[in-house]
């Protein structure tokens, strides 16, 4: 409603309003909700271990037996 934009310009208004009504959510908790979670996915990916890491732990298992 503050954006003053007409229903249903976009289809996480139909989820706004829902969450709204059912549960009671007021749009400036899903407002800061949505701005934590965009905090989590620009964090940066560690990469994947590489062969030569697998390798030297199953080395390392096997002299532990």
């Amino acid at each position: 409603m503050a954006e003053r934009k007409p229903p249903g310009y976009s289809y996480a208004w139909f989820i706004s309003v829902a969450l709204q009504r059912i549960h009671g959510v007021q749009p400036a908790a899903l407002k800061a909700r949505r701005a934590q979670l965009r905090i989590v996915d620009r964090a940066p990916r560690q990469a994947a271990p590489g062969p030569q890491f697998t390798q030297d732990l199953l080395a390392g298992l096997l002299k532990a037996k």
